[in-house]
């Protein structure tokens, strides 16, 4: 089961209760559907891993934790693809979503071997944004309230303040050859 939550008025925390294995679809739409949600966070019950994105993107674990845009680790976790060790490829994308984020070199190191790296290598190696020792869903909601703020900054307030610095700047222009 997954627990769905609105916190900090606009974030909506998923809570996965037996992660990885039980994302609900339920939990997501509600979210996606929310018109208040500006961002999402699905944590695993008691942190174990965590990943925000904002509401508009969507798409086990690792592979879960990959569609997000980003991604904050504790530092005791632990991450890797160990269905390999089992003669299985990694799902959900894993397989393509890894090396667009390390590079082929690293990726193949992790996908062929199974291997599991600590937080603080994952850190190095790109694949998580940010280490934690506090709890990892209370540091990715925060995370990913800053990371709507950068967003709208970038993609709705500067476009406007371009704009209309260049509409002052003809103005400025046509007023100067009269």
């Amino acid at each position: 089961m997954a627990r769905y939550e609105l916190v900090k008025r606009s974030v909506a925390l998923i809570t996965l209760t037996n992660p990885p294995v039980n994302a609900s679809r339920s939990s997501m739409e509600c979210a996606l559907s929310d018109p208040k949600v500006t961002a999402v966070v699905i944590c695993g019950e008691n942190g174990s891993f965590c990943g925000a994105f904002f509401k508009q993107e969507r798409s086990g674990g690792f592979e879960l934790a990959l569609v997000c845009h980003y991604r904050i680790a504790h530092s005791k976790a632990r991450l890797g693809l160990p269905e390999v060790t089992l003669g299985i490829l990694p799902a959900a994308g894993g397989t393509q979503r890894l090396p667009r984020l390390i590079g082929i070199p690293a990726d193949l190191e992790l996908i062929t071997t199974g291997r599991h790296i600590s937080a603080q290598e994952a850190l190095k190696l790109g694949i998580v944004d940010q280490v934690t020792e506090q709890n990892a869903c209370e540091v990715a909601v925060e995370f990913a309230l800053r990371a709507v703020v950068k967003f709208l900054i970038k993609n709705l307030l500067f476009p406007f303040m371009l704009r209309w610095s260049l509409y002052h700047l003809k103005l400025v222009q046509k007023r100067a050859k009269c």
